[in-house]
């Protein structure tokens, strides 16, 4: 996985108050990038941020934060969308 931050250090990157973050396949990263990176951004208010990602496989730790959010509908928009036609 690559992280294109300003600094070049991406620990910095939630300093720079970004007001939108975009993670793709955000299922399948590493538990360290999520603690560490991805989930600070989910954290602050004036951050709009979008987790794109196919089913995550089941019992993973964004399978369980997926039906988290699906329960907080006051902090989360959980769309699903099933190309299975």
């Amino acid at each position: 996985h690559t992280v294109a931050a300003r600094p070049t250090d991406p620990s910095a990157c939630a300093l720079d108050a970004p007001t939108a973050a975009f993670f793709d396949e955000i299922g399948f990263v590493p538990d360290a990038f999520w603690d560490h990176f991805a989930h600070r951004f989910l954290l602050r208010s004036s951050c709009v941020t979008t987790c794109a990602t196919v089913q995550p496989k089941a019992g993973s730790r964004f399978a369980a934060f997926l039906a988290h959010a699906e329960n907080d509908p006051e902090a989360f928009r959980v769309i699903r969308t099933d190309f299975a036609a």
